[in-house]
């Protein structure tokens, strides 16, 4: 082969290579690292979601419960183990988001619970959600509560931090996570609701979840479990 024939086809190569990394990368965008772009309104076809949601239509549930409302975080945890005396019921589903939370609120309202515990937004940070939009959708899920459940305690929760050197690759650091829970804090002075600062009780020196606290990053130990049971436990009689 001569070299013009060799030029050729290298160039065509590179012109194949260049494709087919735009097919593999053509739904990502640039935050602080390279991030799968997620509809946010996915959540809502989540086969994992819809199930959930299902299976809390057909629970029988005592009367005015304590709901433990959000995200994997809060589906993993065995909220009537910590808590056996109580009426205390599990409303987390995994890769929840704001928008998913949103569109449950009615399964909630429904329940006329005596205690809500919230924490969400970690699923739309993670993904490149700026934290001015995911607050946006986090006072309306509070406004809407607060409006149809004027009786109700309603305990807002800090996201936690993450751990970015154990967390998948292509997720945004934690500075987004930082910027949302200081709109939370303020809205929780605002509304007069507690606030659960959970960032503040299992990050290490730098900011990021500690090691002891993460299986993967985000996800907890039963160390980290201690912990938050420990914080929300003087909200439970």
């Amino acid at each position: 082969m001569n070299k013009k024939m060799i030029l050729i086809s290298l160039t065509i190569s590179a012109i194949l290579i260049g494709v087919l990394l735009g097919a593999c990368f053509g739904k990502f965008k640039a935050t602080e690292k390279q991030i799968p772009v997620e509809t946010p309104q996915e959540i809502l076809t989540n086969q994992h979601y819809l199930q959930r949601i299902d299976k809390f239509s057909k629970e029988a549930v005592a009367k005015s419960p304590i709901v433990m409302l959000g995200d994997s975080l809060t589906e993993i945890g065995m909220w009537a183990e910590y808590f056996p005396a109580s009426k205390i019921i599990n409303r987390g589903i995994g890769g929840d988001n704001t928008i998913g939370i949103l569109n449950r609120l009615d399964q909630i309202i429904t329940l006329k619970p005596k205690v809500i515990f919230m924490m969400i937004g970690t699923n739309d940070l993670i993904r490149g959600v700026t934290a001015d939009e995911a607050f946006e959708r986090y006072t309306k899920i509070i406004d809407r509560l607060q409006a149809s459940l004027p009786h109700t305690k309603i305990v807002i929760q800090s996201v936690p931090p993450v751990n970015f050197g154990h967390m998948p690759s292509g997720y945004v650091y934690w500075r987004p996570i930082i910027e949302f829970n200081e709109k939370l804090k303020r809205l929780s002075e605002e509304k007069s609701m507690p606030f659960l600062d959970l960032h503040a009780a299992l990050a290490d020196s730098t900011g990021g979840l500690k090691l002891s606290n993460t299986t993967d990053g985000i996800h907890f130990t039963s160390e980290a479990y201690n912990v938050w049971v420990g914080m929300i436990r003087p909200f439970i009689t």
